[in-house]
């Protein structure tokens, strides 16, 4: 058995006393110091460094933006960390300035990174112009109508709470009812009805048609006036001006539009509908590539060169005069095509101060009105239109596609048609824009089929023909 080696006598250690301190003593106050040290480092210095709130903005309008001190935060109704100190607040939608405030932000210090010290901010209302709360409505309304193209909503296509928002700032605007209704008509698939459905009065003509399109069991309704048989006639005239440019003259007319139609959308955009034109005269071809080359020459703002410039303004997109170079050197008649809705209403304009008369592109109405009166005509296989020098216009059915001044309202034909146009027309929206009478490639093309286009698309099939007051 081992014996246990003995160790050697050591010597203990003794801390010395410090400035007549005990050892005890100071090295209580050293960790004290650390704890107190560390407890600062970590509890107050990130609330010293970084003091503020996360605060709540919470805006009586939807989808109002939050500016703090001219930076742009995000959307109200989000969280935001506000730092401590007095900050200007505005609240905008739709480029409005709806809410001015000061915001003044405390300074919380003890553990601010661990515990979020939160804050929620009312935002009323300031004194808003009528012409401001039309714009903020106008915006809800935009949004329905750019939305209204979309007929099927997946995980990837979210639809938002389009009609709630309309009708709460409808509400805190102190905003017209009939607005809600309006934005009803532009409903075109069963994920706009069924949010509609909670929002707008059923009893309105609007939702009654939407239910009858989209409801699930929805039963067979037809829609529309019958057709009637109409004689129109019209006389030759000419528009003089930088060209000249036959036309047809046409007395004021009632008649319907369209025909009866099932409750199968889009074929209720050729419902039959009552309706009224004035006295006007269309051109018997559509705009030519010779007519739009005097207008560059005196528009170069509009030149195919300074495509870029208003692509970035929004008037036209990538296509614009792809593929021709009108000049004015060669008087054919093929139609100009690659051009935007809103280049034909420049066109318009500038042709306008130069005959003294009022241009202007024709009304669905009117362009159906003319299309009847040429209804023994066939439809155009080619792009080159010829004046045949009868008393109705040519290449109303085939040649192009052409530009009206009518919006289009997917059920303003399932509804009141003069008023929903009259009503949405006092908005100022941009909207997508109704087109006629097919191109040369269209089969089945007829002087009911509907067409719509955004106002600065241009495309390869698609032209105008123009309209005037012969008084």
């Amino acid at each position: 058995m081992k014996h246990p080696k003995e160790l050697p006598e050591v010597e203990p250690v003794v801390l010395k006393p410090v400035f007549g301190i005990k050892p005890g003593i100071y090295l209580l106050v050293i960790y004290t110091i650390i704890i107190l040290l560390v407890l600062f480092l970590i509890g107050f210095l990130p609330g010293i460094v970084k003091g503020g709130r996360y605060v709540t903005f919470q805006s009586v309008l939807s989808g109002s933006g939050i500016e703090v001190d001219g930076t742009y935060l995000g959307s109200a109704d989000y969280q935001y960390f506000i730092e401590s100190g007095e900050h200007e607040i505005i609240v905008r939608k739709a480029d409005v300035i709806v809410t001015k405030e000061t915001l003044k932000i405390d300074h919380p210090l003890f553990f601010t990174w661990l515990v979020h010290r939160t804050k929620k901010v009312g935002l009323p209302l300031g004194e808003l112009t009528a012409e401001e709360k039309r714009k903020i409505l106008a915006f809800d309304l935009e949004e329905i109508v750019r939305y209204s193209a979309i007929t099927e909503y997946d995980k990837v296509t979210v639809y938002p709470p389009l009609f709630e928002n309309l009708r709460k700032d409808n509400e805190a605007l102190k905003g017209n009812e009939d607005i809600l209704s309006l934005a009803a008509n532009f409903i075109t698939s069963g994920t706009m009805y069924d949010e509609a459905e909670q929002t707008v009065p059923e009893t309105e003509a609007a939702m009654q048609a939407a239910k009858a399109l989209f409801a699930e069991g929805n039963g067979q309704k037809q829609f529309g006036e019958k057709a009637r048989q109409t004689t129109v006639k019209g006389k030759r005239t000419t528009l003089k001006g930088p060209f000249e440019q036959d036309g047809i003259a046409y007395e004021a007319h009632d008649f319907v539009m369209g025909d009866t139609a099932m409750n199968i959308y889009p074929d209720t955009n050729e419902a039959g509908v009552d309706v009224h034109t004035e006295s006007f005269a269309i051109a018997t071809t559509p705009v030519s590539q010779y007519q739009w080359a005097l207008f560059m020459e005196a528009n170069p703002s509009w030149a195919k060169d300074k495509k870029d410039t208003l692509l970035q303004e929004s008037k036209t997109d990538d296509s614009y005069l792809a593929g021709i170079s009108p000049t004015s050197s060669f008087s054919g008649a093929r139609p100009v095509t690659n051009i935007s809705w809103n280049a034909a209403e420049a066109f318009c304009s500038w042709l306008s101060k130069e005959t003294g008369k009022e241009i202007f592109l024709p009304s669905e109405a009117e362009w159906t009105l003319a299309a009847m009166s040429a209804g023994d005509k066939t439809q155009e296989k080619t792009m080159s239109i010829a004046d045949d020098l009868s008393d109705s216009p040519s290449g109303m059915l085939g040649g192009v596609w052409e530009m009206t001044s009518t919006p289009y309202i997917p059920l303003a034909r399932l509804t009141d048609y003069d008023g929903v146009h009259k009503e949405f027309a006092s908005y100022g929206i941009a909207s997508d824009i109704i087109v006629k009478g097919g191109s040369y490639l269209t089969k089945g093309i007829t002087k009911e089929s509907v067409g719509a286009i955004t106002q600065d698309a241009c495309g390869e099939a698609i032209g105008f023909r123009i309209a005037w007051k012969e008084k």
